[in-house]
């Protein structure tokens, strides 16, 4: 494919066509690349506007996964055939997405039926010349009706909805391309009730997988995992997930096997912020498991097994139904809100990956089978580059053996740097607390490729530790260079943060854990050695490909507990400076 879906994501943001209304952009569906390069030219000089607002898909599969991505109030114009807008038409004519449909075609009569039924196409064309002339018109008779107060002039995003946007989940699939390469079992298929006109889903395999649910605006919601299409037939059996603000159920058609009203299990308050809700179940071992926040087993709210009398009916468990606030008519109901969820399917059973990366030639089989350990050819290519760059990095090399030792000894004594330093970021992360704190040593300069700079080292002096913090979807890899360090993850970035118990695990000097833009992104660092000495890491991270927002913060809880506030990673000193620094101090210890 030779500008499709891979190529689409790479056109640039920015748009600078005062003949077009700032949000639309066009489509060319159809599989000649020859036709769509001669049309696109075309448009481009007449109207005036550069090319990067045009992409081309070969099918109408291609199609419906690149306008699944479209949020409003961005739109879609589509230019295509009279047989692909006649496959396509009727999943998104009453979308608004979807600004205008031009048909090309051979038989203008044939097609002409179909422009009646549907508003949104705005003309057969069987000359390419009079298609772009009638394009041209229309877009230009929207311009006049633009008021100027209207007129494209974005204004700067403040912090809060960059961090909003950020935030916002994706509406295409999430599932690793490449072969060998795991996606830990989350669910990466992306399907949307309203786009697809329907409020129940086929599942990939019959009596296991997992759904997720994602919420902006707070809404109870029902699903139904059953053996049966019709979500109304009263002889299917269903495993059911009940969600409200009181109140999470989750059982079968036949009884309920736990419940709970504790509040941070049940339905999470509209508060600004995306929440997360998901369900994995298996047939081979009978088991249904209920979570908020990053899906993992260890975050797991319920975990029921099936009496033995439903272990027939799981295995034919096979379609998804969803209702949202209780009603069967959620998709007009709530067609005002469709872009508050998100909703994502996969045919894997939760599990809890391994935090360690350990290189290929020393991985067991039992590291593999029981999760102890993963190897970096396993991971995502971001993740691989990192681990690569500072695989062989070493704190105390043969040019200063005693660094790690240098830097404990200006930790702790008034008059070192590092000690000044740590007293006057005592504030960083809210209310002034010295054990709050910890020292970035930056290399490199800050090159737009990740949050700060992708490359850090981190001093934590004993008993110090970090806010619980996010690190802005980005790809990353952590390496203790000295030392050890007790890590947190959590399942979300919550003012109610702590009612959740965290994953935690212990990096000994020389281990190397990893996070993705969905899993291990919340965490908080401590250096456990309270009477010991300081600890060392460094942090590498990369924003994905995917990544078209680059939200350069890391947002965290504070001081306080009672505010999620952003952090811009600035640097502390570079570190080359500070092996320079570290080094004088370090010899006039050793004359004294």
């Amino acid at each position: 494919m030779s500008n499709s879906i891979s190529n689409m994501e790479e056109r640039p943001v920015t748009k600078v066509n005062k003949n077009i209304p700032d949000n639309l952009s066009f489509v060319f569906l159809d599989d000649s690349v020859t036709e769509y390069v001669n049309f696109k030219d075309r448009f481009c000089k007449q109207i005036n506007c550069t090319a990067n607002l045009w992409s081309r898909c070969n099918n109408v599969e291609e199609f419906k996964i690149f306008f699944s991505r479209i949020v409003l109030p961005s739109k879609i114009v589509l230019i295509t055939t009279g047989s692909r807008c006649s496959d396509a038409i009727k999943d998104i004519s009453h979308l608004d997405e979807l600004h205008s449909v031009y048909i090309y075609c051979r038989s203008i009569s044939k097609y002409e039926p179909l422009k009646k039924q549907y508003p949104k196409i705005s003309g057969v064309f069987d000359i390419s010349d009079t298609l772009l002339m009638h394009l041209r018109n229309c877009l230009e008779e929207e311009m006049i009706h633009v008021p100027d107060r209207m007129r494209p002039n974005p204004l700067p995003l403040t912090l809060a909805e960059r961090a909003k946007e950020a935030a916002t989940p994706p509406k295409y699939n999430r599932i690793a391309e490449e072969p060998d390469v795991e996606y830990f079992a989350q669910p990466g298929i992306h399907w949307c009730p309203w786009n697809s006109n329907n409020c129940s889903k086929n599942l990939l395999v019959r009596g296991q997988g997992s759904v997720i649910v994602m919420e902006f605006e707070a809404m109870p919601f029902e699903l139904r995992l059953s053996n049966r299409s019709d979500p109304s037939d009263t002889e299917a059996f269903s495993i059911i997930l009940v969600v409200d603000p009181t109140e999470a159920r989750l059982g079968t058609n036949n009884r309920t096997y736990d419940s709970s009203t504790v509040p941070h299990h049940v339905l999470q308050p509209n508060n600004g912020q995306w929440r997360q809700y998901w369900i994995s179940y298996s047939k081979e071992t009978h088991t249904v498991q209920y979570g908020i926040g990053e899906m993992r087993s260890l975050f797991t709210i319920f975990r029921i097994i099936l009496d033995e009398m439903d272990h027939q009916s799981m295995k034919d468990v096979y379609y998804l139904h969803i209702k949202l606030n209780g009603t069967d008519q959620m998709l007009k109901d709530h067609a005002a809100s469709r872009e508050n969820f998100r909703f994502f399917v996969g045919k894997e059973v939760v599990y809890d990956p391994a935090l360690a990366i350990v290189p290929e030639n020393t991985l067991t089989l039992m590291d593999r089978i029981s999760h102890r350990a993963i190897e970096p050819s396993h991971l995502e290519v971001p993740c691989r580059k990192l681990y690569r760059s500072i695989l062989n990095f070493e704190l105390n090399e043969s040019d200063f053996p005693d660094f790690s030792r240098a830097i404990d000894r200006s930790v702790r004594s008034p008059d070192g740097w590092c000690h000044k330093k740590l007293i006057e970021k005592a504030n960083r992360f809210g209310r002034p607390n010295f054990h709050a704190t910890y020292l970035r040593i930056t290399i490199g300069h800050r090159d737009g490729s990740a949050p700060g700079h992708a490359f850090v080292v981190e001093a934590w002096p004993p008993g110090h530790y970090s806010p619980v913090h996010s690190h802005s979807n980005a790809y990353g890899i952590i390496k203790v260079l000295s030392g050890r360090i007790l890590v947190k993850i959590y399942p979300e970035l919550a003012l109610n943060v702590r009612q959740h118990s965290p994953i935690e695990t212990i990096l000994e000097q020389g281990q190397v854990t990893w996070m993705l833009p969905k899993l291990n992104q919340i965490h908080q660092v401590r250096n456990p050695d309270i009477y010991g000495n300081t600890s060392v890491t460094i942090q590498c991270y990369q924003y994905g490909q995917e990544d078209q927002e680059h939200y350069e913060y890391f947002d965290y809880l504070n001081n306080d507990g009672l505010a999620i506030d952003h952090f811009d990673p600035t640097s502390d000193i570079d570190f080359f400076e500070f092996k320079r620094l570290m080094q004088n101090e370090w010899n006039i210890t050793a004359k004294n």
